[in-house]
């Protein structure tokens, strides 16, 4: 028995759907709406065999039953398989490019005391925008005692040019002008945040510090920074902490200070004093 043509447009929508995209939105993966159409498609069989049984024809329901579950599994079979390989080209694509960079090696002070601070900061996030002159402080003050370094951590979902930003103290940094863009970019986050096109913005910079502009925009759109925010992105993720900006670490160990030079200092003070003993022991 032939399956009706309703059952049949619904496989095959909701395939081409998943595989191609809703045209409805754009283009985007369709893979929720392909998972409606398929829900769909099961009810509606579903009830059709119960229609069969309730009208006393069970021989036409078996016969149904048994075409549309082989075709309905076999469709499901092909598309599980396209998705698999979509997902997994998608993923060695990534992989490939973010694996050809190294982290970031941004690092100020004289680390006299061997005590390194790690932040891992977005540039548009408004909690490391209230963190930076804290952060300078505490930097200057400890400035011959420890290291103090920075890493990119853009959370691109919530901070849209959040990216754009860790790429343009990037490309800063190629031509020795990292830390200087790095404040730039946090004196002015209200400006530059909320553009729909931040680029301007960080020409104007790179003008202000005296960067050869042309050269900073072809840094900029490189890949060699994207490489080198994706591998901080990455050893971030290798210490196991949920990504949350700003995020900071003392000789490797997660701290969580407040917004006052006095809690930065806390521990800061603790540490040296564990690493003077020790030397001393």
């Amino acid at each position: 028995m032939q399956r009706p043509l309703s059952l049949h447009y619904a496989l095959c929508r909701m395939a081409c759907w998943l595989l191609f995209g809703c045209p409805f939105h754009r283009g985007r993966f369709g893979l929720f709406h392909g998972f409606l159409f398929l829900v769909n498609a099961y009810v509606y069989s579903s009830t059709l065999t119960i229609f069969f049984v309730i009208h006393g024809i069970p021989s036409v329901a078996s016969v149904y039953t048994t075409s549309m579950s082989k075709s309905f599994w076999a469709v499901i079979a092909v598309i599980v398989i396209a998705f698999g390989g979509i997902l997994f080209f998608n993923n060695h694509k990534t992989g490939t490019a973010s694996s050809s960079g190294t982290p970031s090696n941004h690092i100020e002070g004289e680390g006299k005391d061997n005590v390194t601070l790690v932040e891992y900061g977005d540039y548009e996030c408004p909690y490391c925008g209230a963190y930076y002159p804290i952060v300078k402080q505490v930097q200057q003050q400890y400035n011959t005692q420890i290291y103090f370094q920075f890493r990119n951590l853009p959370l691109s979902q919530i901070h849209p040019n959040a990216f754009a930003g860790a790429r343009a103290a990037e490309a800063a940094s190629l031509q020795g002008k990292f830390w200087q863009m790095h404040d730039l970019l946090y004196e002015n986050q209200n400006t530059w945040a909320t553009s729909s096109n931040p680029s301007p913005y960080f020409d104007q910079y790179a003008q202000q510090l005296g960067l050869n502009v042309t050269e900073f925009d072809q840094d900029e759109a490189g890949s060699q920074v994207d490489n080198t925010i994706n591998a901080d992105i990455a050893a971030f993720n290798k210490t196991g902490q949920e990504e949350s900006t700003p995020t900071f670490f003392l000789d490797g160990t997660k701290i969580q200070p407040g917004y006052s030079v006095a809690d930065f200092a806390k521990y800061i003070n603790a540490e040296i004093a564990k690493k003077t003993h020790a030397a001393n022991s």
